[in-house]
């Protein structure tokens, strides 16, 4: 058995949906199941028009009657291209979160993406989410049948477990993008009411994705007057991080 994996940008990324492909990527073969990874552009959510030509010779060279499961990054953009292979092979969509739910877009441009994403799911015959909450909003929102929804939770490995002594400092760690939907503003302005207690705060994530957003974040330190105790380090990969 095997399946087609399309994945846009470098899939050792380290954001939770790069890690999560790729765990789904290594641990399929342990179930027997072989896969084909085919790399696209880093432009999407926003192709350019030679990243969607590379993208359609790719569905073009998948075989009739195979498996194409497609991030969720890429499937609005590429609702076009899916639409000529709905019959020709399987498809199965990864959403990770819908890309016109992201926080801070424009309205014409959520709406663009969501036209496109219901197109786009309109040609999957199936589709994966990692959450109930994602499920909920493609049934409300984008007319995806609930039975065709299969809900997979990301996986959490064990981890070692510290015991902190009584009157030591709490050290916290944010671990993700500083973008507006994982709403560091709210953890500084709900850790700003604790600052008669003893913590620090390291945020680990991407400050570059979108940098208007981290400034903001920055400046909202300053203002609760918590610098000395909340720092940015960027991405840091699992060993630094552990």
């Amino acid at each position: 058995v095997h399946i087609n994996f399309l994945v846009p940008g470098d899939i050792s990324t380290l954001t939770g949906g790069y890690i999560y492909d790729r765990n789904v990527i290594e641990g399929l073969p342990q179930e027997g199941v072989c896969v084909n990874l085919h790399l696209l552009d880093n432009g999407f959510p926003f192709p350019s028009p030679r990243a969607l030509a590379h993208a359609a010779r790719i569905l073009r060279n998948i075989p009739e009657g195979e498996t194409l499961v497609i991030d969720g990054l890429a499937l609005g953009p590429l609702y076009e291209i899916l639409r000529s292979h709905a019959r020709r092979l399987r498809l199965v969509a990864l959403i990770h979160h819908p890309l016109s739910e992201e926080t801070g877009l424009k309205r014409d441009l959520a709406r663009l993406l969501e036209l496109q994403e219901r197109e786009a799911l309109s040609y999957c015959q199936r589709v994966i989410v990692t959450s109930s909450t994602t499920q909920l909003s493609l049934t409300r929102a984008y007319n995806v049948v609930e039975s065709n929804i299969r809900v997979v939770e990301p996986g959490v490995g064990a981890a070692r477990q510290f015991r902190t002594p009584v009157g030591r400092e709490f050290r916290l760690v944010c671990v993700a993008s500083v973008v507006p939907r994982k709403g560091h503003k709210i953890l500084i302005e709900a850790l700003s009411l604790l600052s008669d207690r003893p913590w620090t705060l390291t945020c680990v994530g991407d400050l570059h994705r979108e940098p208007g957003s981290a400034a903001e974040v920055r400046n909202c330190v300053r203002k609760v007057g918590l610098d000395h105790r909340i720092k940015f380090v960027g991405t840091l990969g699992q060993a630094a991080l552990l």
